[in-house]
């Protein structure tokens, strides 16, 4: 714990690769709940029925934040969607922004005013993890290095291992 100007900021120890990888965990995670509580508004009608929801219709229905869609880079990560709305199929995955270099996120902490801007979150750039998640209707997390760029697909995903 640190105290700033009476303000106490909590300062993890935990590398940034770990903290962005978690974070893509979670969002994965949460895009499969999203899911579920979609399938289960369709049966009440509100959706046709088994159907499997886009990210924007996710959206749309307030499971989720905007955040997921539109390519948006969001803690180091991009999200992506293959969905098959008529078989009720889903497959969520978060890949490393290219752009970006893994635990870029964090400062370096030299006596001054680096520490304050650090902990405060000023003039930092926001960096990435190594691995990519993904999830699909299983509700399996699966993770993987990937070292190929393009277009992630089904098949490639049933290749990864279970988190």
């Amino acid at each position: 714990m640190v105290a700033v100007n009476s303000k106490k900021y909590e300062v993890s120890f935990y590398s940034p690769e770990a903290a962005a990888e978690a974070s893509a965990v979670s969002g994965v995670r949460s895009l499969s709940i999203a899911e579920s509580e979609f399938a289960k508004s369709s049966q009440s009608g509100h959706a046709p029925s088994g159907a499997a929801g886009m990210l924007k219709e996710l959206e749309n229905a307030k499971l989720i934040d905007g955040s997921f869609s539109n390519g948006q880079l969001r803690k180091g990560y991009r999200y992506g969607e293959i969905v098959d709305p008529a078989k009720g199929q889903f497959l969520f995955y978060a890949i490393p922004a290219p752009e970006l270099k893994p635990g870029s996120f964090h400062g370096y902490f030299v006596p001054g005013t680096s520490l304050i801007k650090s902990i405060r979150g000023i003039d930092h750039e926001e960096g990435t993890g190594y691995r990519s998640f993904a999830v699909d209707e299983t509700g399996v997390i699966r993770t993987s290095i990937r070292t190929r760029t393009g277009s992630v697909t089904r098949e490639e995903i049933a290749t990864w291992a279970p988190l």
